[in-house]
């Protein structure tokens, strides 16, 4: 009897030892799973426009793996700052919340991993309370080294009765917001004033875009900036030199603001600004000399363009919109008249008189691409003449451009220099 004993509790030992060898493996793989999950979730989320909530309905494991191991599906929040409601819920790609737990519970889903944060106010009010803003001035500050995007957009800010807490102001607010990140790599302010604050961006700074903002950046430096946008209305005081600032957007009635930007790395220019007068006057538009320009509807006429043709001998594409049948007509007959022709082909066979014509600088030398959109609704006839002179200018270019002409109708009409 002993023995029969001892054999079933070495046989019981040997089962727990199998137990625990087959424990550990179904662990390991379930980790893998869990692994290759959360980057299949976070592809849905962020690639497809898919929800973190139909995700975690659909098993056991999947809503284990979405809750607790994918924080990168939980990591692009919008805040909705008035009025306070404890509902929550996931539109446009954002988790979707109105009151400091909902936003809580993103940040602890996210844990505190590339955020991106958008706050605006969910009514059509012209203004928010402060008090409403300064709930979440806990959360701000504790989360605040976890953005990597920030989109703020709220409407007039009015100090209402209740508030009494030292420094409780929103440019304050606001701008600790913006600067306490050093991981902050994209920063958007949509109807701000910070007058009366500093903003000091994140060093890593790529992206900043300000509308309808007055902003002092006097204490800022841009050494990762690439891209910056802004109008007009939006005063970026101290803003000089940005060496790898490589797109330059900027929207508005008055060029003054520009003016002060040096952009050495500078690729891509996109311009919309009827302030003629600042670009002309004293040429100093020269200073900025992109591969690709973009002028708006609008925002230039022909003798901005004329000028640009002569200043910026780096453009490789040209990309024009107009409102005016005339001001196309206008462009490609500056272009035709031999605005765009090659020193090698200017001489070709004229004679000496020909020649000396050859002394003159070529506007675009390097151009590749030309982009025409009209967008007053013309007749088949003027489609017939634009074409026609586009042709021209075609021929006259050495090299292999390429011209498209697009109308309001949705007609485009594309010219190579090889076919012609």
């Amino acid at each position: 009897m002993e023995e029969k004993l001892g054999q079933l509790i070495e046989r019981q030992q040997e089962i727990g030892k199998q137990i625990k060898v087959k424990g550990a493996e179904i662990v390991t793989v379930t980790k893998v799973l869990f692994d290759i999950l959360a980057k299949i979730f976070t592809v849905y989320v962020r690639d497809f426009g898919g929800s973190p909530h139909d995700v975690v309905k659909v098993c056991k494991m999947w809503r284990s793996a979405a809750l607790y191991h994918s924080p990168g599906i939980w990591g692009r929040i919008h805040l909705t700052v008035s009025p306070v409601t404890l509902q929550s819920s996931w539109e446009g790609g954002f988790f979707v919340c109105s009151s400091p737990g909902a936003l809580e519970k993103a940040l602890e889903r996210s844990k505190g991993k590339n955020i991106s944060l958008k706050i605006t106010n969910a009514t059509s009010s012209e203004t928010i309370n402060l008090s409403d803003l300064l709930l979440y001035r806990r959360i701000f500050g504790d989360s605040a080294h976890c953005w990597e995007n920030l989109d703020i957009e709220l409407p007039n800010i009015i100090n209402d009765a209740s508030i009494n807490m030292a420094g409780a102001s929103a440019a304050l607010l606001i701008a600790s917001l913006s600067s306490s990140s050093n991981s902050l790599r994209h920063l958007k302010l949509t109807n701000i004033n910070l007058k009366e604050e500093t903003l000091t961006t994140s060093p890593v700074l790529e992206t900043l875009t300000l509308t309808r903002c007055q902003v002092d950046l006097s204490r800022c430096d841009y050494p990762a900036l690439v891209e910056l946008n802004f109008d007009s209305s939006s005063i970026p005081n101290a803003l000089t030199e940005i060496p790898k600032l490589r797109l330059l957007r900027f929207r508005g009635p008055i060029l003054t603001p520009l003016i002060q930007i040096s952009a050495p790395s500078l690729q891509t220019f996109d311009l919309a600004s009827p302030d003629h007068e600042t670009w002309l006057s004293g040429g100093w538009g020269n200073k900025y000399n992109p591969r690709v320009l973009f002028l708006r509807a609008g925002g230039w006429d022909t003798a901005v363009f004329k000028a640009f043709l002569g200043w910026m001998s780096n453009l490789e594409s040209v990309d024009l919109e107009t409102t005016k049948f005339l001001d196309a007509l206008e462009v490609l007959e500056e272009l035709e008249q031999g605005e765009m022709v090659s020193l090698d082909d200017a001489g070709a066979g004229e004679g000496e008189e020909m020649g000396a014509a050859t002394q003159r600088p070529v506007a675009c030398p390097r151009l590749s691409a030309l982009d025409i959109t009209l967008k007053e609704e013309v007749c088949g006839d003027c489609i017939s003449q634009l074409v026609s002179l586009s042709k021209a200018v075609i021929k006259k270019y050495r090299g292999t451009p390429v011209l498209r002409l697009k109308f309001s109708n949705g007609v485009m009409e594309e010219i190579r220099s090889q076919d012609h």
